[in-house]
């Protein structure tokens, strides 16, 4: 998103812990809204990988193993005014709760959360892309099938089978 954009669409917003006027502060190519005072910072969906890079994906992060249940928070968001929702992310002992909301997709961190869920994610990275290898071979296996002698079931049990942990 542009900062000229941002700029004419966006008011500018108060922190959700301190209802202090945030300023806006670059961070690679996003514009992010950060608190002065406790320097929270709230991300525009999307805006995480763009500022904090591939560990902050929340692809790496946001998975079975490593995302906790999610319950309603205790503060609004920043940029709709919906209630957060609260959910813990980790594995072992590297654990953070974040406040994400169900309505704008936002995200807000408070200061320092950022660092410990990059560090979660960046752990998730070898078994990510494992998976990912896993899946394009399936999917390379897959195209070989002869539809013309019966493969269709073959694929479908190929296809489901993928859904089978």
């Amino acid at each position: 998103m542009s900062r000229e954009r941002k700029r004419k669409t966006d008011k500018i917003i108060g922190c959700p812990r301190c209802q202090a006027s945030m300023h806006e502060v670059q961070q690679k190519t996003a514009f992010l809204d950060r608190c002065p005072k406790g320097h929270g910072t709230f991300f525009d969906q999307g805006e995480m990988f763009e500022a904090l890079g591939a560990a902050a994906d929340p692809s790496l992060w946001d998975r079975s193993e490593t995302a906790g249940a999610v319950r309603p928070g205790k503060i609004g968001c920043p940029r709709c005014s919906a209630q957060m929702l609260l959910q813990d992310i980790g594995v072992s002992q590297a654990r953070v709760e974040i406040d994400r909301c169900g309505h704008c997709g936002g995200i807000w961190l408070d200061h320092g959360e950022a660092e410990k869920l990059m560090a979660i994610g960046a752990g998730q990275v070898d078994k990510a892309f494992a998976e990912r290898r896993a899946a394009q071979a399936e999917l390379d296996r897959m195209s070989e099938v002869d539809f013309r002698a019966g493969g269709a079931r073959g694929l479908i049990r190929s296809f489901l089978s993928l859904f089978r942990q």
